[in-house]
């Protein structure tokens, strides 16, 4: 009870000179703190999948010519998810799966939606300009758990995060072959095998 009437430089004081004579305490609340977090993060990218799935297929059962004319709805709300995903998250790797979240989920919707989605709009384009403006400013020091964050949100288990990047390339480079800057889909394949162990 004594400790929540602390002001917080005496907490700090504490803290410092405890580290200072055991070391190992500092792993301890690091490690809680950091385990509560990627805990966090991967709750956020499971909801993040299960909303993006959702608006992905919302028009699933209507016909062809009301999935056209609803198609720029998908978009916008598509769009929307987008950018509050990189407003939202600072973490880099977090941001980097939402993305590829975001392109596996919409390359899901009905077949006149994708046609609007990434032939007409270029959703596919501004989804690998982000991915790639992360991976060249990545703030990632630890990138040896990425394979197992990834497997705990991944729908299958044999794919690996670069797997699942590489997959989302290929296929949203085929909607965009008129882009002059179309490289840009093997580039982001390129930049990111530095971090694929």
């Amino acid at each position: 009870d004594w400790l929540f009437n602390l002001s917080k430089m005496a907490l700090f004081q504490i803290l410092t000179t405890t580290i200072e004579d055991y070391p190992q305490v500092a792993n301890v609340i690091y490690s809680r703190h950091y385990y509560n977090k990627k805990k966090d993060d991967i709750e956020e990218l499971k909801n993040l999948r299960l909303q993006v799935r959702s608006i992905a297929k919302s028009l699933d059962k209507q016909r062809p010519s009301e999935q056209f004319g609803r198609a720029s709805e998908i978009y916008s709300s598509l769009n929307q998810i987008l950018y509050s995903t990189m407003i939202e998250n600072q973490e880099s790797i977090t941001c980097l799966f939402g993305l590829i979240i975001l392109a596996q989920e919409s390359l899901n919707c009905p077949s006149e939606v994708r046609q609007h989605l990434f032939s007409n709009v270029k959703f596919g384009r501004t989804i690998i300009l982000e991915i790639s403006k992360i991976l060249k400013n990545f703030n990632e020091f630890n990138c040896r758990d990425f394979n197992y964050k990834w497997s705990l949100i991944s729908l299958n288990s044999n794919d690996t995060w670069f797997d699942s990047l590489q997959y989302i390339c290929d296929k949203l480079s085929r909607y965009d072959i008129t882009w002059e800057y179309r490289k840009e889909y093997q580039d982001v394949i390129n930049i990111s095998k530095r971090y694929f162990k």
